[in-house]
């Protein structure tokens, strides 16, 4: 069978862990606005779409100029804002750009789930990317709203250097998640202030950092919660045995040499 046709395949993702709201927020698509050779190809065309959608809702470049308390001669000059400039944003041109930035993934989405489902030929759910990744007027063009969420800090610092890719590595404390004392540590911190009252919620990435003699904890926890939170399916995960403490292996993402002994 085709993957279209496919039972067995319950779900086809948009993207994973990606939009242009995070990307903005993180910091990370700056470089698309001012990068030589990446800025023809991705912020060229977004400036574009910027224009276009301040124009449809100032109609005058003075307009705009007046709400968002700046000069603009005129909507060819207007420049797509980037986050190392947020601080001298007025609260209007933020507003603005942040609701310019959700209704463009929004398009997106639908755009994709109407191509995939009419135009492919889909009979599985689509869903685009996670929701805590996006405003929830963006995810109308989704089947489900799905969530990942990781309980429990990052651990502490091992002193060691990940040589995949040079990032920091952490070792996971040898203790209950319920011993943390962060909220947002300790639970499935937004999925209920994230819930799409009309649409599926579900969990597809789980893994609570707790590599150690805990980890029991991890599946009736997770499912105590996701009842609590009244989620329609979780999937449990085993990312690369990052939460297995008798494994010493590097990760090759933030994570972890994990907890080599315990007494």
């Amino acid at each position: 069978k085709t993957y279209k046709n496919d039972p067995g395949v319950v779900a086809i993702e948009i993207n994973n862990e990606n939009s242009l709201s995070h990307r903005w927020a993180n910091g990370t698509m700056d470089k698309y606005l001012t990068d030589p050779v990446l800025f023809p190809k991705y912020g060229a065309p977004l400036e574009t779409l910027w224009r276009n959608w301040a124009q449809a809702k100032y109609g005058s470049a003075a307009a705009a100029a007046t709400a968002w308390g700046t000069s603009l001669a005129s909507f060819a000059n207007l420049k797509a804002p980037q986050k190392a400039s947020q601080a001298s944003m007025s609260a209007r041109l933020f507003s603005d750009w942040t609701q310019f930035t959700g209704e463009t993934e929004g398009a997106y989405m639908k755009d994709m789930h109407d191509y995939l489902k009419n135009t492919v030929g889909v009979t599985s759910l689509v869903m685009g990317t996670q929701s805590h990744y996006t405003p929830m007027y963006a995810r109308d063009g989704s089947d489900m709203s799905d969530y990942h969420s990781y309980w429990g800090d990052v651990g502490v610092d091992a002193g060691l250097t990940n040589p995949a890719n040079g990032r920091p590595v952490f070792q996971i404390q040898n203790k209950s998640v319920l011993a943390f004392s962060d909220p947002k540590d300790i639970s499935l911190f937004g999925v209920h202030e994230r819930k799409d009252i009309n649409k599926p919620n579900i969990l597809t990435e789980y893994v609570s950092r707790m590599g150690n003699q805990y980890l029991a904890e991890a599946e009736p926890l997770v499912s105590a919660y996701a009842g609590f939170q009244d989620l329609d399916a979780i999937f449990m995960t085993d990312a690369h045995q990052m939460n297995l403490y008798s494994t010493k292996d590097y990760y090759s993402g933030y994570y972890n040499v994990t907890v080599a002994a315990v007494a």
